[in-house]
């Protein structure tokens, strides 16, 4: 009885340490590298603002291409990552948002070539601000229930720890 016990104890211990490492602590990796990402994507759109040539603009092109390509790599390897229901659901509204936040530097980008920078201005400070801030705090809700699934985990890893010692003794 008392090995059956421990041996359940070490089953449930090693599944809340495989939920955790296999899954949340790389969720949360994947989801701080997006918004680093999209960071520097949206300094890209800053520099359409202040591109003053044709060279200025050529160069803010190329590094928006890049930063974007990267910005993809970041949410497909998110995508692939196995998630709980929580973070599938949020994840779908994430590319909803960011999918938004692209159309609004769009619109940014062509006023700035269309050298409408007042405008462009407002809009960078307006729209994709708020959106930044939305797509922010979407994150900010899905790290955070990760980080609260993975403090419920260990506090059932120790639990289970705890069963398995005493039931040993």
């Amino acid at each position: 009885v008392q090995g059956a016990i421990a041996a359940v104890a070490l089953t449930s211990l090693e599944a809340n340490t495989r939920e955790i490492g296999a899954r949340n602590i790389p969720n949360t990796e994947r989801l701080h590298a997006i918004v680093t990402t999209l960071n520097d994507v949206r300094r890209s759109y800053a520099d359409y603002l202040l591109a003053s040539g044709k060279t200025d603009f050529r160069n803010a092109e190329t590094t928006l291409k890049t930063r974007r390509q990267r910005l993809a790599t970041a949410i497909d390897a998110f995508e692939k990552q196995p998630k709980n229901d929580y973070m599938s659901q949020n994840f779908a509204r994430l590319q909803k948002a960011l999918d938004n936040d692209t159309a609004v530097a769009d619109k940014i980008i062509a006023l700035a070539l269309d050298n409408k920078r007042s405008q462009a201005n407002s809009l960078y400070r307006g729209e994709l601000s708020m959106s930044a801030n939305n797509i922010q705090t979407l994150i900010d809700g899905m790290i955070a229930k990760d980080r609260q699934s993975t403090d419920a985990g260990l506090v059932s890893a120790a639990g289970n720890y705890y069963a398995g010692t005493v039931s040993i003794v």
